[in-house]
């Protein structure tokens, strides 16, 4: 992948904190985020814990 590609999911993930974080607080799993918002688990999960999100 790409640089440009990188920021530009970074943007999009950025963009969409709050309902991702509502959505994590709604009992949805970082799996059920990642594949509704296209990425790896691992992007959700690296994203909650720079957020300050205490991770279940």
């Amino acid at each position: 992948m790409n640089i440009s590609k990188k920021f530009i999911i970074a943007e999009y993930i950025d963009e969409n904190k709050d309902s991702i974080i509502k959505k994590y607080g709604g009992d949805m799993s970082i799996l059920e985020i990642a594949e509704l918002y296209g990425v790896a688990a691992s992007t959700i999960y690296l994203r909650l814990v720079k957020w300050g999100i205490k991770i279940k």
